[in-house]
């Protein structure tokens, strides 16, 4: 070899090798959000932000104006694992917002020497005020981690939703911490980091510490009945809704002396918005997989026919269906009973129907994959359930009547 070619070649590896550190460092030392950022708890009057960064540094969020400029700065806090207390997210509470209106955020870490450098920009929408309308989505028993999950998880963000209930068994076969980065943070990356998603405990999600990973993952109200873990049984009110969460995961016995009396209450204190109950295993159900869950049927429904409670959601028969509107188990007229939706076609195998098919039952889809969109005005629900092709599967209305 001569000595030109030597040359160029000791060039061509010096450059690389520079390249190379260079490109290592910068890798390793720019900070990385990862299972996050996730918008949470989102009210009329702020929102709660939640990340994990890497490499573990401070930051601060920062709202933006639609030029860009500054209007007002929130330091988070470090959430502590309660089994081994490191550090494994940051929480950070934004407030004093207005109604209705979408705010630019911006998570900058702060590197001892290198001042803030940007790890995360995006938008949230503050939740609407009475008489405002808003869209929100329903899903349940997803966490599969496969392609049928991701094919809905795609979808979700196209409807640009203001919030996304879950009906539970949200990691299957059970919550393991190290399944969360591919069953949840993964396929809802895009949808995390602009809307809140609000679950219910799911009969999987509890196969671990009785659900702590997922309680630790999720921000809740805390507003269960007394003595309850946070997130287990919550409710909250959006624009001219109230939305009551369950955890289902009891017996008869509890849910008789605990979380009825509770679900009483928040009912009778709804007003006239509409009322939306969410639990994981339903009590109205035409699927061949599980039989209706005789300890809510017992427990919660006379309170929800007692108030006239307008839809029920729930998952766990994995599938889609609707019923006919229900009082004291007997078709009603619309608007004078609860309509109860199954809505647990969000990535698990799907469960084929039982034939004769019930009269209780609407409409269904046991082949495939969807979730629900259901649009809110004072007056009127608009229910659609929509598959993981963006294809329309099922169409219903309830306008409000007077109770």
């Amino acid at each position: 070899m001569t000595r030109r070619p030597i040359v160029l070649l000791i060039v061509v590896l010096a450059t690389a090798a520079g390249l190379w550190a260079w490109w290592t460092r910068e890798g390793r030392e720019r900070p990385r959000i990862y299972n996050g950022p996730m918008v949470q708890m989102v009210t009329t009057e702020g929102f709660t932000l939640t990340w994990q960064i890497t490499p573990d540094l401070p930051a601060s969020v920062t709202l933006l104006d639609q030029d860009g400029s500054e209007l007002a700065s929130f330091e988070p806090t470090r959430i502590l694992d309660p089994v081994t207390s490191t550090q494994t997210r940051w929480r950070c509470d934004v407030h004093d917002l207005k109604p209705g209106m979408t705010y630019r955020y911006r998570i900058c870490a702060t590197p001892p020497s290198d001042g803030k450098i940007v790890a995360a920009e995006n938008t949230v929408r503050t939740a609407v005020d009475r008489r405002q309308p808003f869209r929100f989505l329903a899903l349940g028993d997803t966490g599969t981690g496969g392609r049928a999950q991701y094919r809905v998880a795609r979808q979700l963000t196209s409807w640009a939703p203001d919030l996304v209930l879950h009906t539970g068994d949200i990691i299957t076969p059970k919550p393991v911490r190290e399944d969360l980065p591919a069953k949840l943070f993964a396929p809802y990356t895009e949808l995390f980091a602009t809307t809140p998603m609000y679950p219910c405990l799911g009969n999987h999600d509890c196969r671990v510490e009785q659900g702590g990973p997922i309680l630790e993952t999720f921000v809740f109200p805390d507003n269960g009945p007394p003595g309850e873990a946070v997130g287990r049984h919550y409710w909250f009110d959006w624009g001219d809704a109230r939305f009551i969460v369950v955890d289902s995961n009891h017996d008869y016995p509890f849910f008789r002396d605990v979380v009825a009396p509770w679900f009483d209450r928040v009912l009778a204190d709804a007003g006239d918005r509409w009322t939306i109950a969410v639990w994981h295993e339903p009590v109205v159900t035409n699927g061949g997989q599980y039989p209706p869950a005789e300890k809510l049927l017992l427990s919660l429904v006379p309170v929800l026919d007692r108030h006239g409670c307008t839809l029920a959601l729930s998952g766990h028969q994995h599938g889609y269906e609707r019923s006919r509107p229900l009082r004291a188990g007997r078709i009603a007229a619309d608007g004078e009973g609860t309509v109860y939706i199954v809505t647990a076609a969000g990535g698990s195998n799907l469960y084929a129907q039982k034939t004769p098919y019930s009269p209780t039952i609407a409409a269904f889809c046991d082949s495939r994959h969807s979730f629900t969109v259901v649009d809110v005005t004072p007056d009127r629900l608009a229910i659609r359930q929509i598959g993981d092709d963006n294809r329309q599967l099922d169409e219903y209305q309830l306008e409000k009547r007077a109770k």
